[in-house]
């Protein structure tokens, strides 16, 4: 913030950063810096996304932030679940849009938040609730009529739910059931939610004429998510038919049956989180698996949230191996909510002066082993590019490349072929790949497995000379490009041997 001070930026920004930094930061850090960001927490707007999900029985009695919240707002008494819940769903004044509840979450809580958050749009409940808290979820829906979103962790009582969702949410549009057994509910989908818009079924089990189903039923679609799903292939023809209307449909992994039944990863993703560490405590997990988890969840986390758990934590974060995912896109100065990640990282690393954006990339870096993988941002100056054909000496480890821009791509791909001998892949969207680029391409990485050209123009000539030239791609990305036609019979023989060739919306003019 040069040449200004947090404290002075005005209420509605304040309100619009602190509306994203999640609950604990609005407890415990937020209120305390300064008298004008203290009145900014007590706004209802920052307290309209409430994702209680991370609330555990396991660690709620040890939780270093619960200690951190009885000492700071003077609780003398033991603070329960049901009470914490309260204590943050007031602070909303009823304007809560976003809910995520816990595994932990009584049904007095679940009560209580159907009654003061009215406006509520999206709701996540989760994988353990018992089924007695299930049996009143129909009866809550018609407090919710702004509805839009739910995410369910099974399909009990569902015909019961989707029912009083047609009645009342008349602004509903998507449903998530991943993991679930869907096979006769199908019916009840169709039946009561044929606008839908978005369906996420990942890891479902769900026969192929129910699959069908669905898609005969539900003709309104844009987003359907089948990926993993047991008891149909990803490949059949009459599905990928019925879903040639469908926007975007996911269906990578699924298959006719089901070879690891307890394969059941966690994941985060489109809203809809599944999964947890169940009976076990993060504390507790050993080194090689924190690692393995904390190289996953994005440099600020690592930097800020991470170390301060535990003692364990912060020594996995001294690994390199934590930090061989270097994320920097998500870093902008132009940004507040980047720059209250600046603020909080001075803060916490108690750093004297300026702490510029080269800062933070030299500290990062120095915290690494190799580099697998660089993507160049689109808008990267020319001046910074015409230095990256003399940095690939550096990287000899470097698998993957992301081009912003196809400036300089002759040189980079000529240096690459000298001393990347890993390289397996790079994408280039939203580029001119002429034949100047074509030929660097066949010449320089002619072992090349991965090409990704989404979205870019490129002639014919110069996809023929790719597609001759690069024997070894098992994966070639060509979606929305300008330039050639889908149905061009020598470009679809060429890339017959191609194990994954896409190529929707392909057009001939320019």
């Amino acid at each position: 913030m040069e040449g200004g001070k947090w404290e002075d930026l005005s209420m509605d920004c304040l309100v619009n950063v602190f509306g994203r930094v999640g609950i604990e930061s609005l407890l415990l850090d937020v209120p305390f810096m300064c008298k004008s960001w203290y009145k900014a927490t007590l706004s209802p707007l920052c307290w309209r996304r409430l994702d209680f999900s991370k609330i555990s029985l396991d660690s709620w009695s040890y939780d270093e932030s619960i200690s951190r919240l009885l000492d700071k707002y003077q609780l003398h008494d033991k603070l329960s679940v049901t009470a914490f819940i309260k204590f943050v769903v007031k602070r909303s004044a009823r304007s809560a849009t976003f809910l995520s509840l816990p595994d932990c979450c009584t049904e007095e809580a679940l009560l209580y938040v159907a009654d003061e958050c009215p406006d509520l749009r999206v709701l996540l409940l989760p994988r353990y609730l018992p089924r007695d808290h299930m049996l009143q979820i129909p009866n809550l829906i018609s407090k919710w009529k702004n509805l839009e979103l739910l995410r369910l962790e099974g399909t009990f009582h569902l015909q019961e739910i989707l029912a009083q969702i047609n009645i009342h949410c008349k602004n509903f549009i998507g449903l998530g059931i991943p993991r679930a057994y869907i096979q006769h509910k199908a019916s009840a989908i169709v039946t009561l939610l044929p606008n839908i818009k978005q369906l996420f079924l990942r890891h479902a089990s769900m026969e192929k004429e129910n699959l069908v189903m669905i898609l005969k039923g539900c003709k309104e679609i844009k987003y359907f998510d089948v990926r993993d799903c047991i008891s149909f292939d990803e490949g059949d023809n009459e599905i990928l038919k019925l879903v040639s209307h469908i926007q975007t449909f996911e269906h990578k992994g699924s298959m006719l049956y089901g070879y690891y039944d307890d394969y059941c990863p966690s994941y985060h993703e489109n809203g809809f989180h599944d999964g947890n560490m169940k009976g076990e405590k993060w504390k507790e997990l050993n080194m090689d698996c924190l690692v393995n988890v904390l190289g996953r969840v994005g440099i600020e986390s690592l930097l800020i949230d991470v170390p301060s758990v535990c003692k364990s934590w912060y020594k996995a974060t001294r690994s390199p191996l934590c930090w061989r995912k270097l994320d920097f896109l998500e870093i902008s100065l132009d940004d507040c909510t980047s720059l209250f990640f600046l603020a909080r990282l001075i803060d916490d690393y108690q750093v004297k002066g300026k702490f510029s954006f080269t800062t933070i990339v030299k500290t990062l870096v120095k915290r690494s082993d190799y580099i697998h993988c660089v993507q160049l941002p689109a808008d990267i100056d020319h001046d910074v590019v015409s230095r990256v054909p003399k940095l690939m000496g550096n990287w000899k480890y470097l698998e993957f490349l992301r081009f912003g821009t196809t400036f300089k791509m002759e040189e980079i791909l000529a240096q690459i072929s000298i001393h990347s001998k890993n390289f397996a892949g790079f994408s280039a969207f939203h580029t001119d790949i002429k034949k100047d680029e074509a030929t660097s391409i066949v010449t320089s990485v002619p072992n090349i497995e991965y090409l990704g050209l989404r979205y870019s123009n490129i002639d014919r000539e110069s996809l023929l000379m790719i597609l001759k030239g690069c024997k070894k791609l098992v994966y070639f990305d060509v979606r929305n490009c300008k330039g050639f036609d889908l149905g061009d019979d020598e470009i679809l023989k060429l890339a017959s041997h191609i194990k994954t060739f896409e190529d929707e919306g392909l057009h001939l003019t320019t």
